[in-house]
C-alpha cells in the first residue's frame, strides 16, 4: 500500500461548520508556529529539563518512626498485622 492510498483511508468528512472551525485553529497554530520560529535563541543554552538537574532525595539513613501497633492501630482495617487496603485491580 502506496502514501496515496493510505492518505484516502485516512480522510475526514467534515460539515461546512467543522470544515470553518478547524481551518481557523490550524491557522492559530501555524501562526504560532511560524512565531516561535522567528525567536531568537542564539547564545541560549539548550534545556532538557527545567528543574536543575541535582538529587534531591535525602540520604537513607535509619531514622526514629512509630511504634508498629501504633501504626497499625490507626489504619481503618487490619488483620495478623498487615494493613488490609481495598482491592485495585481484578
Amino acid at each position: 500500500m502506496d502514501i496515496k492510498s493510505v492518505a484516502g483511508l485516512m480522510q475526514l468528512r467534515l460539515t461546512a461548520d467543522e470544515e470553518a472551525v478547524f481551518t481557523e485553529q490550524l491557522t492559530r497554530i501555524l501562526d504560532h508556529a511560524t512565531q516561535l520560529q522567528r525567536v531568537d535563541i542564539d547564545g541560549v543554552d539548550q534545556t532538557v529539563t527545567p528543574n536543575p538537574a541535582f538529587n534531591v532525595v535525602r540520604d537513607d539513613t535509619p531514622q526514629p518512626s512509630l511504634d508498629r501497633d501504633v501504626a497499625l492501630s490507626l489504619a481503618p482495617q487490619q488483620a495478623n498485622h498487615l494493613v488490609i487496603v481495598p482491592k485495585v485491580f481484578d
